[in-house]
């Protein structure tokens, strides 16, 4: 099926034959470490970055531990899973805490939510698109900075996103029951990182039925008996999360709301500025000059002179 046509395209089969994508792969790789490594110590950790690392320990502190099963923390806020937790356990029983250990591990991970996204544009682009969008993900310099610091967090949240995207477009390509298990997984798993992921959930569910209304109707009419379990199971847990954790937490009060009336619209606007000029970013996790400003059109600008070339 041809990415033009309204349908999923054919995703590569990685073979033999397609050899200049594992050379793809790995120039991307170089571009990618090239750049992100550079000073990986610097600026130094700051408080976001090392909220997780309790829980990695085991909790031998009640601080960012909580909900635990057999003493273990599974969450670390009521909205934040210790996922990244148990991920980095492994890397620092092995080699210390330090800010390499804290940060490769989300490197890694993120870049391969950059390979994921190269597969999938490809798939549904063709094998141009995929190559190009491949190495504009590995260059994007806001998409390095926060995988370095996995600001939000958001390393996590951006690989389930992407792996969700490309198992949907999997499963609705195929067919088969397996992607649709594997998508659950995804789901739930992103969901326990950050529970703000079920917007992203739902964004899909809508998106498939909008889009794929046809494609998608007959893969679950295929899917039989299995493909049936699978959503139910996907249903229930998406239902106990919300009563038991979303809607509890939408009447949380917060103090960083915006303004309302026309001062939301000023609010919003110097918002949005800052975001593009490109040092709103660094200056909100290390504020003190530290960055250079003036450096986020310039970035704009190469991008977009590379995808016109």
């Amino acid at each position: 099926m041809k990415g033009n046509s309204g349908r999923p395209g054919r995703f590569p089969s990685f073979r033999g034959r397609n050899l200049s994508l594992f050379l793809c792969a790995a120039a991307a790789a170089l571009v990618w470490f090239g750049l992100a490594l550079k000073r990986i110590d610097a600026p130094g950790l700051y408080y976001d970055e090392v909220i997780f690392v309790n829980a990695a320990l085991g909790g031998p502190m009640e601080t960012f531990a909580r909900d635990r099963v057999l003493g273990i923390p599974m969450f670390i806020m009521p909205y934040l899973g210790s996922l990244k937790s148990f991920i980095h356990t492994p890397v620092f029983l092995a080699f210390g805490i330090v800010p390499w250990t804290i940060r490769v591990p989300s490197l890694v991970v993120s870049f391969v939510t950059v390979l994921m996204g190269g597969w999938l544009v490809g798939g549904l682009a063709g094998r141009k698109a995929g190559i190009l969008a491949l190495f504009l993900f590995a260059l994007d310099p806001a998409f390095i900075w926060t995988s370095r610091t996995d600001f939000g967090p958001t390393v996590l949240a951006a690989f389930f996103r992407m792996s969700s995207l490309l198992l949907f477009f999997r499963w609705l390509e195929r067919g088969r029951n397996l992607h649709l298990f594997l998508l659950l997984g995804a789901t739930v798993l992103g969901l326990w990182d950050k529970l703000n992921f079920i917007w992203f959930i739902a964004a899909l569910g809508g998106a498939a039925l909008a889009v794929y209304p046809r494609e998608t109707m007959a893969r679950l009419v295929r899917a039989g008996r299995p493909g049936r379990g699978v959503l139910a199971l996907w249903g229930l847990i998406l239902g106990a999360c919300l009563v038991g954790r979303v809607f509890p937490l939408l009447g949380a009060s917060s103090s960083s709301s915006p303004p309302a009336g026309a001062a939301r619209i000023t609010w919003f606007s110097t918002l949005f500025f800052q975001t593009f000029e490109g040092s709103s970013l660094p200056e909100f996790q290390f504020p003190g000059g530290f960055f250079p400003k003036g450096t986020g059109p310039l970035a704009g600008a190469a991008i977009l002179l590379l995808g016109g070339i």
